[in-house]
């Protein structure tokens, strides 16, 4: 078993009323994972109960005010130094027009059929099956 530190992230999936997926790409400056699409989310604070921290990420990155539904899944994924447990949320659009923080440069709708083909961070591909299935 590994010794190393669990911390908690969430993230929220919005749809359109098309049927469609928000991502965000992920800055080319980023330290990790630049270039790959991810559903808009972070890790919860200490302190931060998941469902704030949901509501605060989504509205950092995407400038959208959201509301949770339901939990849609949940998944771990193992970094160098840490291990991530992350709980995937259903979201509905409550008020706003998508703009991007500089974490991310760009944001697009995807259709069921063009997530299947995303290049996706790795750790959300399960959810990307999911979701497609």
């Amino acid at each position: 078993m590994s010794a190393k530190p669990f911390f908690l992230a969430v993230r929220g999936i919005l749809q359109d009323h098309r049927g469609r997926f928000l991502l965000l790409k992920r800055a080319r400056a980023s330290k990790h994972q630049p270039g790959f699409w991810e559903f808009a989310g972070g890790k919860v604070d200490p302190g931060e109960d998941f469902a704030s921290a949901l509501l605060r990420e989504f509205k950092e990155e995407t400038g959208l005010t959201v509301s949770l539904d339901s939990v849609f899944s949940s998944g771990e994924w193992e970094r160098e130094d840490y291990r991530i447990a992350y709980l995937f949320m259903k979201v509905s659009l409550l008020s706003g027009d998508v703009s991007i923080s500089r974490e991310h440069d760009e944001f697009r709708w995807f259709s069921k059929e063009e997530l299947k083909k995303l290049n996706v961070s790795p750790q959300l591909k399960p959810l990307c099956e999911a979701l497609t299935h």
